[in-house]
């Protein structure tokens, strides 16, 4: 994750995908996830927020989400948020607490491919056993993390 002069993000999160892939040819999905379909094998996501650009590179299929903490400080009813962010049995004690459960959530959407269209209260990533979350960035400003699926032992 790098910042950015607002305006550039989208710009910035290609430059950081094509610094590992290079002129590789990238396509995507019906539902508009980004893969590469000369490289089997290698998997991108990205992400960009004002101010800020992510991009992820993997061996197995990966998502990423940045988000600005104040677009929840700015929320007038954090509650209501939760209420359409968290599944039952999950629970946030703070607004960045929310907001991690809300960027590990897009981040997983994105790994899987279909986004936010799995419905967020469906989603409970805090028990999904392939999947691995990994807090990539913080810096008081934005959150950024990253969901990386993992080969679970015992599975076929």
């Amino acid at each position: 994750m790098e910042r950015c002069d607002p305006g550039s993000e989208r710009e910035l999160a290609w430059t950081l995908v094509r610094s590992v892939i290079g002129d590789a040819p990238v396509e995507r999905s019906e539902l508009g996830k980004p893969y590469l379909p000369e490289t089997p094998g290698k998997y991108i996501s990205l992400s960009h927020v004002r101010g800020y650009a992510a991009a992820a590179v993997a061996d197995s299929r990966v998502g990423i989400d940045v988000e600005l903490l104040s677009r929840i400080a700015r929320l007038r009813d954090i509650g209501r948020f939760a209420q359409i962010v968290l599944a039952e049995g999950e629970r946030a004690d703070s607004a960045v607490e929310l907001l991690e459960y809300w960027t590990k959530k897009e981040a997983y959407g994105k790994l899987d491919g279909r986004g936010l269209s799995i419905g967020l209260r469906s989603m409970q990533v805090d028990k999904l056993d392939s999947v691995r979350f990994h807090r990539v960035f913080t810096d008081g400003e934005a959150l950024c993390v990253a969901a990386v699926e993992e080969e679970v032992h015992g599975r076929n």
